[in-house]
């Protein structure tokens, strides 16, 4: 990569988002976009092989979720950058970013330019909250009793939370994390009990209110595995198209 220039990966589950993004970026003189993911898994692997200055990745993700890969993406590619972009992010997820070191928070209603000076401002060494960002936490502080409850799980009980609340069956939840099954069965009769919820509808339902998840997020998003991904070319600036993307 020359100098000054910025190496761009681009992780989110919906092709014309992928695509446009990129073709957005195509105009900008600095950017260069090496690759795209459309899963959580695919983005750890592409990470890993293109070691790009930045990574703009969804914060819902299939398969292993956007906070979860950007941890370790921040382990494995320590020079990259990770920004991820959420649907009205909150407090907790906040939180839940910069435990995963990842260098920037945006809003999904935040424009292109913001989403430029981010990438600008983090490749740069930064950290980067977008305003929109900034006012809805003011918002999500406003309710102190459900934050209470989520400020009572771990880090570890609130990513097995992300997973169950999606219908992920235990084994799954094992295998996306590397865990043993009694692990995560003891991860979520611990959260279980201290939310004092013991229904996994219920748990959806809080998880949703507590921006943790989509309401989308459910089993029919396919946990696509790297080796489930077909072998093409990463999807490089100035081309307009899907390589490298994986399918629908």
């Amino acid at each position: 990569m020359a100098a000054g220039r910025i190496s761009i990966l681009i992780a989110d589950h919906h092709t014309l988002v992928r695509e446009s993004v990129a073709a957005c970026f195509g105009h900008i003189e600095e950017i260069d976009v090496v690759g795209m993911a459309s899963t959580g898994d695919l983005a750890i692997v592409e990470a890993v092989r293109l070691q790009p200055d930045v990574v703009v990745m969804d914060v819902d993700m299939p398969g292993v979720t956007g906070f979860d890969a950007a941890s370790k993406i921040a382990e494995l590619c320590p020079d990259t950058r990770v920004i991820l972009v959420g649907d009205k992010p909150n407090d907790q997820q906040l939180h839940q970013a910069l435990e995963t070191n990842s260098a920037a928070l945006l809003d999904k209603t935040d424009s292109l330019q913001t989403l430029v000076r981010a990438i600008r401002r983090v490749a740069a060494g930064d950290v980067f909250i977008s305003q929109q960002v900034k006012r809805r936490i003011v918002e999500s502080r406003q309710d102190c009793k459900s934050r209470t409850r989520v400020a009572a799980l771990t880090r570890r009980e609130i990513q097995i939370l992300r997973y169950v609340a999606r219908g992920l069956a235990k084994k799954q939840i094992a295998r996306l994390l590397s865990l043993s099954i009694k692990t995560v069965a003891n991860h979520a009769d611990n959260l279980m009990k201290k939310l004092d919820i013991h229904d996994r509808v219920e748990l959806a339902h809080f998880a949703i209110s507590e921006g943790l998840i989509k309401p989308a997020s459910s089993p029919d998003q396919a946990i696509i595995q790297p080796s489930e991904q077909p072998n093409r070319q990463p999807h490089m600036s100035g081309q307009i198209g899907p390589p490298g993307a994986g399918s629908e």
